[in-house]
């Protein structure tokens, strides 16, 4: 038996009719799945046959209704099974056609296993299908033009926007589904349009849909829009979002700096540089929209390094700052290139990009600078042989010259142990020769010849002279005006006698011109001796007189232990001074003349056992005979010969 049957006309709106009921209010539609469900017992296995086109116009059965049979298993004594299945009716039937609107008969039988046909009340029943009008859109333009414009430097895309109604002449529910032109959908659902709904749709395309960097630029993007009303009905719109790219400068490029280490010029063009030597370069570009830039440089135009076959754009180093250090002499150019990201700028006004290649020019740009390399010259130097004095301030020149125009340190040894001393010249062009007078100041504390060396240094090789350094000394020698001697008690000997074991002083008067600091030293004859220094400056042993010399007297004592084996012996005592200093000049063939500033002289003493003592000489004492000496440049020695032998002749008299 059929216990129960229904049926659901609109699986949109989802409301079921019990099978035999009017469904005009809620009817079915072409296209549009309508689902039949049977509730069915029985004591075998069943099959449930649907025919969904049962009736013909005349009310006769129609032998080519669509049939479909539903299998359902023995559902057990007592137990009732569900036969459900699903049909489209694709189109209104003509004999049943009344305006929009047609009518379909359908059949529904069960059969048990031995064919037996259940018995059911209405085993047939009317189902209502209406004509349905497919959905529309309104407002959608065929060019919708974005009215901001599009900026490199600002690569913010703006929205587009569709403003559109939608409506549905069967009050539908309907699917809109956008497809951009980028690959992207976007999918709108309405609830029944039971009249205009007014849609607001935006999409933003990424960056990368746009060639942003061709400016000025119209770029054309097709929109299609799908509605589908669910019933067979999706219908379809096309417009296009036009968008436009602002026109964009090209950058402005420059080389602001070539530099090396000792040169940096503002800008070096037609600079020579030297092989070997660090080329440090320093590019601007300046974009007038802000735009980010990209820059490179090409050291050589020469080698084509990346293959490409253009070697003037080989990418040496990448960035606005380079160095580079050439190996061969040659002349080069530099170039320094960039551009703000691979921009180009369109030659038509109306930029279409028509075919066969879009009209562009590219937006790189370049500054380039010749540059001469050459291998480096070495420098000289120029050194002559000098005369100074000593302890004297005085100034040490020399030549230095440089074919390439470089800086150079100088470095002066003057052979005296004292430190080195190192000059550097100044900043010169590097274009042209350049030669320097160089001078440096220096104290020699002591005369003589000494090597004066130059080292001169271009930063590459390195030369050097040697010459000599006279260092003179017009220092004058000190002068010894004479000798005293006397007892310890200060009185006079006679003909310088003394006994042995007696005390004698011996008194030495001298000065210095240059007040020099003395130094006197004294030897007794027997081998002994003595040394005092006297500073003429502070001594108190010194006094002006009245020919304004600076007299300084010393004086040294001493005790004499033997007369000799005869009862009798004769000593010379010498006496020497000198200023430690020496007095030295050239003559007129350049030898060097030294002379130096010891003076000594010398006085004879007579030793005699523990007997009387002789005569003195009288008038004429030992002071007046050397003072005698020394006024007439007479040698002491032979004054005291003479005294001795007066002294003799007195004492046989």
């Amino acid at each position: 038996m059929i216990e129960n049957c229904e049926f659901v006309p609109d699986p949109r709106v989802n409301t079921s009719f019990v099978c035999g009921t009017d469904n005009s209010a809620v009817p079915g539609f072409p296209n549009a799945s309508m689902s039949f469900r049977v509730t069915v017992s029985g004591d075998t296995n069943l099959s449930v046959v649907f025919s969904f086109d049962y009736l013909n116009g005349g009310g006769v059965p129609n032998p080519n209704s669509p049939n479909r049979t539903v299998q359902v298993p023995f559902p057990g004594l007592g137990k009732n099974a569900t036969a459900q299945t699903n049909w489209t009716y694709t189109a209104l039937n003509h004999n049943y056609t009344s305006g929009t609107s047609s009518t379909y008969w359908v059949h529904v039988e069960v059969r048990d296993e031995t064919g037996q046909v259940g018995n059911w009340s209405q085993p047939f029943f009317p189902v209502i299908v209406n004509q349905n009008s497919a959905p529309f859109i309104d407002g959608l333009l065929s060019l919708n033009s974005v009215n901001q414009a599009l900026m490199y430097w600002n690569p913010v895309i703006p929205l587009l926007y569709e403003n559109v109604s939608v409506g549905d002449p069967d009050a539908d529910p309907v699917t809109l589904t956008w497809a951009w032109g980028d690959g992207t959908l976007t999918v709108n659902h309405t609830g029944p349009l039971a009249g205009r709904l007014d849609l607001r749709v935006t999409h933003r395309y990424p960056p990368s849909q746009f060639p942003l960097n061709e400016s000025p630029h119209y770029v054309d993007i097709p929109v299609s829009v799908w509605i589908d009303d669910g019933l067979g009905h999706n219908v379809s719109y096309n417009s296009t979002a036009e968008f436009y790219i602002a026109f964009d400068s090209p950058p402005s490029v420059r080389v602001v700096q070539l530099s090396s280490a000792t040169w940096s010029p503002t800008r070096a063009v037609g600079s020579v540089w030297k092989v070997g030597e660090r080329v440090s370069m320093v590019g601007n570009v300046t974009d007038p929209e802000g735009d980010p830039t990209t820059a490179y440089w090409d050291f050589d135009n020469r080698t084509d390094s990346n293959g490409d076959g253009d070697p003037t754009r080989d990418r040496d180093a990448n960035g606005t700052t380079a160095a580079h250090v050439y190996i061969a002499p040659g002349n080069y150019s530099i170039i320094f290139w960039a551009t703000d990201a691979e921009q180009k700028t369109c030659l038509n006004a109306n930029c279409t990009n028509p075919p066969p290649y879009p009209p562009f020019l590219t937006h790189w740009r370049n500054d380039t600078i010749p540059v001469e390399v050459i291998n480096n010259r070495p420098p000289h130097v120029a050194l002559s042989n000098t005369t100074v004095q000593v302890e004297e301030p005085s100034p040490l020149g020399a030549k230095v010259f440089d074919y390439d125009g470089d800086n150079m340190t100088v470095t002066w040894v003057f052979g005296d142990g004292s430190a080195n001393v190192t000059n550097v010249t100044g900043t010169s062009p590097r274009d042209a020769p350049q030669l320097f007078s160089v001078f440096q100041e220096h104290t020699y504390a002591h005369s003589g010849p000494y090597n004066l060396t130059l080292y001169v240094s271009d930063g590459n090789d390195t030369v050097n002279d040697t010459k000599q350094v006279f260092v003179e000394s017009l220092n004058l020698p000190p002068v010894l005006l004479g000798l005293h001697v006397s007892r310890a008690n200060g009185t006079s000997a006679g003909n310088n006698t003394f006994r042995t074991n007696e005390i004698l002083v011996v008194t030495a008067q001298m000065y210095d011109n240059e007040n020099d600091t003395l130094n006197a030293s004294i030897e007794w004859g027997d081998g002994s001796g003595a040394n005092a220094t006297i500073d003429p400056k502070t001594s108190n042993a010194c006094s002006v007189d009245n020919q304004s010399r600076n007299l300084c007297s010393v004086s040294f004592s001493h005790t004499y232990a033997s007369a000799g084996p005869n009862g009798t012996q004769e000593y010379t005592v010498l006496v020497t001074i000198t200023d430690n200093k020496v007095y030295l000049e050239l003559n007129a063939t350049g030898a060097t003349i030294t002379l130096t500033h010891t003076k000594n002289q010398t006085v004879i003493v007579i030793i005699t056992g523990s007997g009387p003592q002789s005569e003195d000489l009288g008038p004429w004492d030992w002071w007046d005979y050397s003072t005698f000496a020394a006024a007439l440049g007479i040698p002491s020695v032979l004054i005291a010969r003479f005294a001795w032998k007066v002294h003799l002749e007195r004492r046989e008299e």
